[in-house]
């Protein structure tokens, strides 16, 4: 449990599974394994497991909340959610079911339902501060930002060190045009991820953070601050087709000789997404950009301010700014910590 919420699913995972095979009547290690197997992607596995459970025990909650997390995995949140609730029929009190609920909701953009799920799962597990963070996004979801900003600010008393409370505060922040606390708060968790061992695995859950305040300073309109924290971004996760569409409008509005790099970047984010319409038509305007000028290197600082004007905001900025909406893990967690467990594992930063 204490991996699994250190964000290292891999290491859970290999112990969970080891438990689970030496004693299979042993249900106490069932959400961690399955919850384990969901971030890995592990879907054959969890299907084998879950109908093994099933076929086992067939009125016990853990069993159908296997069912359930397989179904939220393969993105059938229909049936996710019936399998839910079926594990929370047959135990109310069992708190991954009601997580597992509202994440099918939460999937389907269905914030309501979400949010009365995990206000159950808040009840049943008052130490863990996953429901109050879950709550928090279904209100910065809606843009309820005052509501998100205390549901976040709740979980992080109970956790202080998980990164992904402190990415979500900068996100209010950052709606909030606090660009200089959305600054602190991505920090954070910089500060975090670069005490981290080089191939530890929260390192992949700091990546949104480091994006994010790449997207801040944008907004300050320091764009070599902005195309600094992209590059460590892509570091970090060198295939995000987002951040290279980021790093390559930072650099076109850098102009001059940075407008070949602009190119280059926006050809690497298309590769990866060829249907991303907000690169393909500034490749088009960087390509026409660069043959309005003689001799680019002339102007190593060109400013090209029409990608960021007010006029161009709904087509541009609703598209460079996709990272600051993401999650700190890509994959919302189902399994809520016991309470004896919350702050040991929180501290996450002392290791």
């Amino acid at each position: 449990e204490r991996l699994y919420y250190r964000h290292d699913p891999r290491a859970a995972y290999k112990i969970a599974k080891r438990i689970y095979n030496a004693d299979p009547f042993d249900l106490r290690i069932v959400p961690v394994y399955v919850a384990s197997m969901l971030e890995l992607k592990e879907s054959h596995e969890l299907f084998a497991v879950a109908h093994a459970l099933v076929k086992s025990y067939p009125k016990h909650a853990c069993s159908w909340f296997a069912v359930g997390v397989y179904y939220l995995l393969v993105r059938k949140f229909d049936a996710a959610q019936r399998y839910f609730h079926k594990s929370a029929k047959i135990n109310p009190r069992f708190a991954p079911a009601w997580i597992g609920f509202g994440n099918a909701f939460a999937a389907q953009d269905e914030s309501e339902q979400a949010m009365a799920a995990y206000r159950s799962a808040s009840r049943l597990f008052q130490g863990s501060h996953l429901p109050l963070l879950y709550i928090g996004m279904e209100y910065l979801r809606t843009n309820n930002l005052p509501l998100a900003k205390h549901f976040f600010h709740g979980a992080k008393a109970l956790c202080p060190h998980d990164p992904a409370i402190s990415n979500e505060l900068g996100v209010v922040a950052l709606r909030q045009a606090d660009y200089h606390n959305a600054i602190q708060f991505f920090n954070n968790v910089l500060e975090l991820f670069q005490r981290l061992p080089e191939k530890a695995p929260l390192k992949l859950v700091c990546e949104s953070s480091v994006s994010n305040l790449g997207h801040t300073y944008v907004k300050l309109g320091e764009f070599s601050k902005a195309a600094h924290y992209f590059q460590l971004a892509l570091t970090i996760k060198p295939n995000d087709p987002s951040t290279r569409a980021a790093l390559a409008a930072v650099y076109h509005v850098l102009g001059g000789s940075y407008l070949h790099k602009a190119i280059e970047y926006y050809h690497m984010s298309l590769a990866i997404r060829p249907n991303d319409s907000f690169a393909a038509e500034m490749l088009t305007r960087a390509i026409k950009d660069v043959l309005d000028i003689d001799d680019p290197f002339d102007f190593p600082h060109r400013t090209l301010p029409y990608i960021f004007d007010d006029d161009r905001r709904t087509s541009h900025e609703d598209n460079l700014h996709d990272a600051t909406m993401r999650d700190a893990s890509p994959i919302r967690r189902v399994v809520p910590l016991p309470g004896d467990l919350v702050h040991a594992s929180c501290d996450i930063d002392q290791d």
